[in-house]
């Protein structure tokens, strides 16, 4: 039997006992003053077990709510959809669309590999070519000087030198023209009039025909090996 219970039961007696005890007296002398008075403190007892009573389940309430609190709510598992068998046509595009792709990324693989192996020879190819420029000038600028021009007539491809004091050349004998650290074009030793060599000038297919000279160009013996791709 819980307090509440008890309370209840005590509250309920003591109304019945003190009902009983003042009703006769009450009834003979309503109107009297130890009748009134009784009837007021029966009223006030009665008030004191409600209030006691009220705050004694309001508090069994809370231990309650304390001890057994409200289970939490428990999310439902996600619907399970059905998924339907792929048909055997389906099934065949897709197993299409994958060969497909897998030979058009072995394509795209093939040809980066082969760009990848083109660039590298092309970037071989230039290191040889800048080296080779790179040795010819060298050769050019330690070939020894044979004279400066002094004379050139580019419509008739000819022109006249002063050679140094220890050059001496025969007809036919091929020269070059430097200018800075390049060759500039080609001379073929005509005839030596006076202290000057008269030379033709040969085309250039760089300068698109005879190469534009001026006069104090170097005329030089071309370094063996000049331009060979072979090197």
């Amino acid at each position: 039997m819980n307090t509440t219970n008890i309370l209840l039961g005590t509250t309920s007696l003591l109304l019945v006992v003190a009902f009983a005890l003042s009703f006769g007296d009450f009834n003979k002398n309503r109107n009297s003053a130890s009748a009134n008075k009784e009837y007021e403190e029966i009223r006030a007892e009665l008030a004191a077990q409600k209030a006691l009573f009220d705050k004694m389940q309001l508090e069994n309430l809370r231990s309650s709510a304390i001890k057994n609190p409200a289970p939490a709510p428990i999310a439902s598992p996600p619907a399970q959809t059905d998924t339907a068998p792929l048909s055997e046509d389906l099934k065949s595009k897709l197993e299409a669309e994958i060969a497909k792709l897998k030979d058009e990324k072995d394509k795209a693989e093939l040809k980066a590999e082969t760009n990848e192996k083109e660039t590298l020879v092309l970037m071989r190819e230039k290191t040889k070519a800048a080296q080779r420029q790179e040795r010819d000038a060298q050769r050019v600028t330690n070939a020894l000087l044979m004279g400066n021009v002094s004379a050139f007539k580019k419509d008739w491809a000819w022109l006249s030198f002063s050679p140094t004091d220890s050059a001496n050349f025969q007809p036919g004998q091929e020269l070059g023209i430097r200018r800075n650290s390049g060759i500039l074009g080609r001379i073929t030793i005509d005839r030596l009039e006076g202290d000057q060599y008269v030379a033709n000038v040969k085309e250039n297919a760089y300068a698109g025909g005879i190469p534009d000279i001026v006069e104090g160009d170097e005329i030089i013996v071309i370094p063996p090996f000049y331009g060979v791709n072979g090197e």
